[in-house]
């Protein structure tokens, strides 16, 4: 009986929790969104099909910025943060393909069989640093 409640519980409280997320869908933005969606759509140059289409992104900014730590912490984005964990490291323990060694890539060098001395080139002398100026003022 103990688990039954324990789930009659989560459900109240996903559903109390839906509940409150949908307390935003109506609301105006703030100032602060406004002024983001007014930097996205200038920083991004986006132009818009329709005074519609534009609503609608400024609708998803807003809502993004008021509810993306909601969204973090919910049981549907723990979940697919799980899942692709898994998968990395289900991926990670597979045996890789073997792999051509960068030595068997490439053609071996056929032997010099001839060796040509090559005279140095002349090292080219610089000429010396001037002395630094004094830090002291001459007066």
């Amino acid at each position: 009986m103990a688990k039954d409640k324990g789930t009659k519980q989560k459900a109240t409280a996903e559903t109390e929790e839906a509940a409150s997320y949908a307390a935003y869908k109506g609301k105006t933005a703030t100032t602060l969104q406004a002024r983001f969606a007014d930097w996205l759509i200038q920083e991004l140059e986006m132009e818009f099909a329709s005074k519609a289409a534009e609503a609608a992104f400024r609708d998803g900014v807003r809502l993004a910025t008021v509810l993306h730590m909601q969204f973090q912490k919910s049981p549907y984005n723990r979940e697919a943060n799980e899942a692709a964990r898994l998968a990395r490291e289900a991926a990670a323990t597979e045996a890789p393909a073997p792999r051509k060694s960068a030595k068997a890539a490439k053609p071996a060098k056929a032997e010099v069989t001839e060796t040509v001395a090559e005279e140095p080139a002349p090292v080219k002398k610089r000429p010396a640093k001037k002395a630094a100026p004094s830090k002291v003022a001459p007066f």
